[in-house]
């Protein structure tokens, strides 16, 4: 009996210019209410203020500022 491949759906990159990057970073920023320098604090001692500001660090932790 042959195993079905797995049918997940295909998944769909977008490319950003460095202005629409910038931009981007800033608005999820200004969603959870921090600046870099505050999210990046709450990274290192691992105690983030909501479940949206560690996604925001997954998504821009770490990039140039």
């Amino acid at each position: 009996m042959a195993t079905k491949p797995n049918s997940a759906p295909p998944v769909e990159a977008v490319e950003l210019t460095p202005d629409e990057y910038a931009k981007a970073k800033r608005a999820a920023l200004k969603s959870v209410g921090l600046t870099y320098r505050q999210l990046e604090r709450q990274a290192r001692s691992g105690q983030f203020s909501s479940p949206r500001a560690h996604k925001v660090w997954v998504a821009i932790g770490g990039h140039a500022r």
